[in-house]
């Protein structure tokens, strides 16, 4: 709707993906994206290990990390990058920019799930099965708890709308 150019990202759902991005650290990670390829990674052994069968946590999942192929394409991972250059990895400030970062993808993975939800292959109760995977998040330095994970994910699902998913501008304690 802003005119921005468009590019799907490419899915690869492989135990042992290769990757521009470097080798990734697939026993930390369910999936990632890597910008340079413009692809999502869902290694199918640590999808299945954290979400079993689940086929709504795995869209929740893949809505995640296309959260972030949308937060590439409009810059917001470049302001991003400026953001955290020369801070340590495992300062406070960092974290708290990976945690905006991370919910903001979670908000646009909600956003994702409320446009599919009821078309092509996911039906409504897949859409919410999806949205309630939410709640199995795990909470980290990184994601923030599984409260904010699920609260931004929720909002992008009743608002779908990226004006709710504004993580930069609330207090630190709502990206914890």
């Amino acid at each position: 709707d802003a005119g921005e150019p468009y590019r799907a990202p490419k899915l690869v759902v492989d135990d042992d993906p290769k990757t521009t991005c470097g080798v990734p650290s697939t026993q930390i990670a369910v999936a990632f994206y890597c910008p340079r390829d413009e692809t999502i990674f869902m290694p199918r052994n640590r999808v299945v290990e954290s979400m079993g069968t689940n086929q709504g946590g795995h869209i929740m999942v893949l809505a995640h990390e296309y959260g972030h192929h949308v937060q590439y394409l409009s810059g917001i991972s470049v302001g991003m990058t400026r953001k955290t250059r020369g801070l340590q990895e495992d300062s406070p400030e960092f974290l708290e920019l990976t945690r905006r970062h991370e919910l903001e993808a979670d908000c646009f993975s909600g956003m994702f799930i409320s446009a599919a939800s009821g078309r092509g292959s996911i039906s409504k109760s897949l859409g919410t099965s999806a949205a309630n995977a939410f709640r199995s998040s795990v909470t980290d330095n990184t994601h923030g708890t599984v409260k904010h994970q699920t609260q931004w994910g929720t909002t992008g699902v009743k608002n779908n709308n990226t004006s709710f998913c504004n993580t930069w501008v609330v207090p630190a304690s709502e990206v914890s």
